[in-house]
Parts: structure tokens; C-alpha cells; sequence
């Protein structure tokens, strides 16, 4: 929903217009006010009024500089606080800043992160742009709202403003979300390559499974079907080798296996220790399990 221009908005953006255009001249100055047009068009009337002009040219302005390189295939993401003297406007928040690749779940797992570091969120403006960038990752220029272009990459711009971190609050933030960012890119980027690894799977159930009930072997084959109708978010999978038995059962990842999240062959799902000679009898119960089927959960959070 595009904001509602009641006289005080109008006023207000005004002011903002004229702010983008100091220090500008001709095109560049005709971009910057587009460009903050864009920025601010979906940010809601109460939170713009509870900021004067010069905070929210401050905010765009801070963005679009975050904004000039994102190396390829990467995120830029700038954490701080401004002060007057160094960034020209001032926040008693911290400042998340965040210019990705759209994708899903984007705003969900950053905030999930900024919860989970017990953060109160109080704003977040979300605009998605139209970015066009040399082969470096420098930003050259941003689209107009309707205008199309070969190359031109949807980006993701986020301004979250958090409680104030301290320096070291600030700089383990910054790696926390760069952290979740590499997470949400790797189940997106593999998200169809999970779906044919799944439709494989009920491929090779055509046929019933030795020693399987016929009844179990067709109802885990729906099972599956109702998963790949795009009833499960695929966030990764992997595939494991399992040798010996007993207190001599080893697991170890089968090669190249991992998609999504688990690519990481360091990142650990079965067992809590990345050593796996040593098999907890829980995780020797599971594996050993005889079923077609075993659905369980992890302890640990996604």
C-alpha cells in the first residue's frame, strides 16, 4: 500500500526532496529525490511523521551510500549509530542496513535474529528497487517505478532501526546477520535442486520397498507427495553413510550431498559434536531405525 499523501506527508517529503537535492546538481539531483520517492513510498504516515525531514533524508541518504558496491552474489550489510558530526543525522537507535538480492524470507529471518538477541525492533523500511550495477557490484543507477531494463537485479533494501548496541554489540550483530543473509541464500539458491531430490525419492518408491508393509509403503509414498505439493519449506538436506552397528556404528556425510543449509559439512544436525566416531545411543536408535519414514525435529533452531 502506497502511503496516503495527507497534506502533512506532502509537506513533509517536500522538505525531503529539497534535502536529497543539496549538494547535487542536475540529473544526479533529479535521481536522488526519485530515488527517495521510492524509498519512502511505502512507509507507513505515523512513522513518517514521528521523524523530522532531515532524519529521513539522513536515512536515505545513509542507505543509498551503503548501497554503491555489493559484491556479486553477496550482501552489504552496515550496522552503527550515526552522530551528527560523522553521518549528519542522529538516531538514539542502532542502524541495521541491509542491501541483498531479493528473495523469500528475508525480513522473517532477520528479524527471527534480532529477536533471538532479544532486540526490540521499532522501525523497518522495506522498499525493493530495481538496481542496475557493473560487473564489480558498483551501483550505477536505480530504476524508475515501471521502467524495465536487461541486467537490472530486484534488490532488497532494509533500514531496521534496534535498541543502541555498543561497538562490540554492533560489530557481532553486523556477523550475525550477514550469517542468517548466507543461510536464507542457500536454501533459496537450492530450493529446486531440493524438490528434484525429493521427487527422486518418490520416483524410487514406485516399486514396494523388501520388508515393507504394503499399507506403510503407500501411505509414506502420499506422505511424500504432500510434502513436494508445496506443503514443506525445503531449508536443506543431506545424505549420510551408515556403517557397523551397535556401539561401533560410524555416520559420515556422503559427498557433495548437502544442499540448502547443510552444504556446510560443519554444520550439524544428528549430533550436537562435528566428531562423528563417537555415535550417542540416541543417534544409533534413530539411524537404525527400520521404518521407510522417521519424522523427528532438531534442538536446534533455523
Amino acid at each position: 500500500m502506497a502511503v496516503n499523501k495527507d497534506l502533512k506527508t506532502e509537506a513533509l517529503l517536500r522538505q525531503v526532496a529539497k534535502l536529497m537535492r543539496a549538494g547535487a546538481k542536475g540529473a544526479k539531483a533529479d535521481a536522488m529525490v526519485q530515488y527517495a520517492t521510492q524509498y519512502f513510498a511505502h512507509m507507513p504516515p505515523q512513522d513518517l511523521h514521528a521523524r523530522d525531514a532531515e532524519t529521513l533524508a539522513g536515512i536515505a541518504k545513509s542507505h543509498w551510500q551503503a548501497a554503491q558496491l555489493r559484491k556479486p552474489g553477496k550482501p552489504a550489510v552496515t550496522v552503527f549509530t550515526p552522530t551528527k558530526k560523522t553521518h549528519g543525522w542522529t538516531s538514539p537507535h542502532t542502524i541495521v542496513e541491509i542491501v541483498t538480492k531479493d528473495m523469500p524470507f528475508l525480513v522473517d529471518s532477520v528479524t527471527s535474529e534480532l529477536n533471538r538477541r532479544g532486540l526490540t525492533v521499532h522501525l523497518v523500511v522495506h522498499p525493493i528497487v530495481k538496481a542496475r550495477r557493473d560487473k564489480n557490484g558498483k551501483l550505477t543507477s536505480i530504476l524508475g517505478p515501471g521502467e524495465v531494463e536487461d541486467g537490472a537485479i530486484m534488490e532488497s533494501w532494509m533500514h531496521i532501526e534496534v535498541d543502541d548496541e555498543t561497538a562490540e554489540g554492533r560489530r557481532d550483530l553486523e556477523r550475525g546477520i550477514q550469517h542468517v543473509l548466507g543461510q536464507v541464500r542457500v536454501a533459496v539458491d537450492d530450493w529446486r535442486p531440493m524438490r528434484e531430490r525429493m521427487a527422486t525419492v518418490i520416483d524410487d518408491l514406485r516399486e514396494p520397498v523388501a520388508g515393507a508393509a504394503s499399507e506403510e509403503f503407500q501411505e509414506v509414498r502420499e506422505f511424500l507427495r504432500w510434502i513436494h505439493d508445496n506443503n514443506y519449506t525445503f531449508l536443506g538436506c543431506r545424505d549420510y553413510k551408515i556403517s557397523g552397528s551397535g556401539a561401533k556404528t560410524r555416520i559420515a556425510i556422503a559427498d557433495r550431498s548437502g544442499l540448502g543449509v547443510l552444504r556446510d559439512s560443519k554444520v550439524t544436525i544428528l549430533m550436537q559434536s562435528p566428531d562423528m566416531s563417537r555415535v550417542p545411543p540416541e543417534v544409533r536408535a534413530f539411524v537404525s531405525d527400520s521404518a521407510l519414514i522417521v519424522v523427528t525435529k532438531t534442538n536446534q533452531q533455523s
